[in-house]
């Protein structure tokens, strides 16, 4: 497929989406849409093969603006029953993006507004630099917000400050946001910013693919699941890893004191070297 608003690369194991739309703050276009879908396919299709981890940033000065608030003028956008299946499109596209089976790091340069707030948590961890701010901006313009932010913010932050980021549409700087939980690491220099989430990603490349994507799915069901439902999903993600080559390896490494294949924090301090 031609992509006509996003750039899809892969390399190492390591895949980049980068929404590419910067003279338009990288704002939700029709066919950055499609771009996405057919990208999150493809993706879905090579997840634990050649994809091992996931890096999505904006181009630009800003990760993604959110809809395209001009095209909102359009009178077929007041048809309740097509609005209501232009979301549903959208939503299919979100679940299957924080559903998919791979370390998911954004790295959210300048700002990250509506739907692209909303994107921005579609990711397991989240970088920031300087220049970006969160921002629920819907309130602005009279509506509530989507891409899955009613479900995403409250559980990433707790209702209250949730309600607070939402009602009143203010925007979140860094440091507010690394205290909330929302972002994982503050990159001092914003040109440093993919660099370093790609790094981090990477070392997810050493790691069992199958066994982050077990933890992933069982994970999400963690806040609608019972202790003993927890429980029983512990114990069949559990035996289906048991046979993996790479537990096996691991196993046999850690008998014969080798160096293990994933160690988190080796791997940090070779990245420091």
């Amino acid at each position: 497929m031609q992509l006509q608003h996003a750039l899809y690369s892969i390399n190492d194991g390591l895949a980049v989406i980068t929404l590419n739309r910067p003279e338009a703050r990288n704002a939700l276009s029709e066919e950055m849409r499609a771009d996405l879908d057919w990208i999150i396919q493809d993706l879905k299709a090579k997840a634990g093969t050649e994809v091992k981890a996931l890096v999505i940033t904006g181009a630009g000065n800003s990760f993604c603006a959110g809809g395209d608030v001009k095209a909102m003028n359009d009178p077929k956008r007041n048809d309740v029953v097509a609005g209501r299946a232009r979301m549903r499109r959208s939503q299919t596209r979100l679940f299957e993006l924080l559903h998919l089976e791979l370390p998911v790091i954004a790295a959210v340069n300048g700002h990250a507004a509506g739907a692209g707030f909303g994107l921005a948590l579609m990711a397991d961890f989240i970088f920031a630099g300087p220049s970006t701010r969160f921002t629920c901006s819907f309130a602005r313009i009279g509506l509530i917000p989507d891409w899955g932010l009613l479900y995403t913010l409250p559980r990433a932050i707790g209702m209250q400050k949730a309600k607070d980021i939402i009602f009143t549409g203010r925007r979140v700087k860094p440091d507010e946001a690394k205290s909330l939980g929302l972002v994982h690491t503050i990159v001092e220099n914003d040109d440093d910013l993919v660099t370093k989430a790609s790094g981090f990603a990477r070392r997810f490349c050493k790691a069992s693919t199958t066994a982050i994507a077990t933890a992933k799915v069982l994970l999400q069901k963690s806040f609608e699941s019972d202790h003993r439902t927890m429980l029983e999903f512990e114990a069949f993600g559990q035996a289906q890893l048991y046979p993996t080559e790479f537990h096996k390896d691991a196993i046999k490494r850690f008998a014969s004191k080798e160096p293990a294949m994933f160690d988190w924090e080796q791997l940090e301090r070779d990245a420091k070297k």
